[in-house]
């Protein structure tokens, strides 16, 4: 038996398991690593909007630029230009072109100094790869008792003894523990640009950012629990950013990725068991996943 059980292998899950001083297992319903909700993220952080957790994305800047150096994994931390009030410093249309030559905003934008972005596929790839997860489990039923989680059962009825829980499961929680958790679906759009891109632009709602090779496009959010793609989301985000940066509109792929979102907001961190901690509820779990991991782990180490 692991010391500790992890339902859920998104990067909440991956880290902590990677995090826990001790053996860890983890169980997947996604039958492989590529199909992880996790993988429909954008992989930026801009503390600003994180609100109250800015110190802790701020932290979690450093945190992901040790990890890309471990693994040797495309990040950078960077500016963000963007439209909306989160602080930083005005910048003119000179200023813009200086700093992004191939972007064509004739507008004057705000600059927030520290971000970053860090490619989360591959990143979620390597560290996926030094851990025990058994893939293509759903786990439907928690077996408690005494308040302790004693097994954890899947769909097919197989039951494994746990010593130790944590629940990272994403929008799935919900069918294991009763919460207050919204389902918020967005789109990944990625394209190709042979152009530079060397910050993180924020623009009329969308967010783009220049990887290694690709250029990604994100921010939408609609409270919605299906997988289905939203085509007229997509179009708009090529649109925009067609309009300020050149991007290749062949060969575009598009993923779609649940949020779930807690009714306040609020990142939720609850042990509800003795032996079990459920990790959920932030919209930008992949910026705060350092911290809560962090949190969750203080507590169960200590049952």
């Amino acid at each position: 038996m692991a010391d500790i059980t992890i339902i859920g292998a998104g990067i909440v899950g991956l880290l902590a398991a990677k995090l826990f001083k001790g053996k860890a297992e983890i169980f997947e319903e996604k039958t492989k690593i590529e199909q992880l909700n996790s993988n429909a993220s954008l992989w930026t952080i801009i503390p600003p909007l994180c609100g109250n957790y800015l110190n802790e994305c701020e932290e979690a800047i450093s945190f992901y630029e040790d990890l890309g150096k471990k693994y040797n994994v495309y990040h950078k931390r960077t500016y963000t230009l963007t439209d909306k009030e989160l602080g930083g410093t005005e910048v003119s249309e000179s200023e813009i072109r200086e700093l992004e030559p191939n972007l064509r905003i004739t507008t004057k934008l705000r600059k927030i100094e520290k971000t970053m972005f860090i490619e989360g596929e591959e990143l979620i790839a390597k560290i996926a790869s030094e851990l025990d997860i058994h893939f293509g489990k759903k786990i439907a039923k928690l077996g408690a008792s005494n308040n302790e989680v004693k097994y954890i059962e899947t769909d097919s009825g197989e039951r494994i003894n746990v010593e130790r829980l944590i629940i990272a499961a994403g929008y799935w929680t919900n069918n294991l523990v009763p919460l207050d958790l919204s389902p918020f679906k967005g789109h990944l759009v990625i394209a190709k640009s042979p152009y530079d891109l060397t910050g993180i632009i924020f623009y009329k709602g969308k967010i783009v950012v220049k990887g290694k090779e690709n250029v990604y496009i994100n921010a939408d959010s609609e409270k919605d629990s299906s997988l289905s793609i939203n085509y007229d989301i997509v179009k708009d985000h090529i649109t925009v950013t067609s309009q300020i940066f050149p991007i290749s509109t062949s060969n575009i792929k598009i993923r779609v990725g649940i949020r779930s979102v807690s009714g306040d907001g609020e990142p939720i961190i609850k042990q509800i068991y003795k032996n079990a901690v459920v990790i959920t509820g932030y919209r930008f779990g992949f910026a705060l996943a350092p911290y809560m991991v962090n949190r969750a782990l203080k507590i169960i180490e200590g049952v």
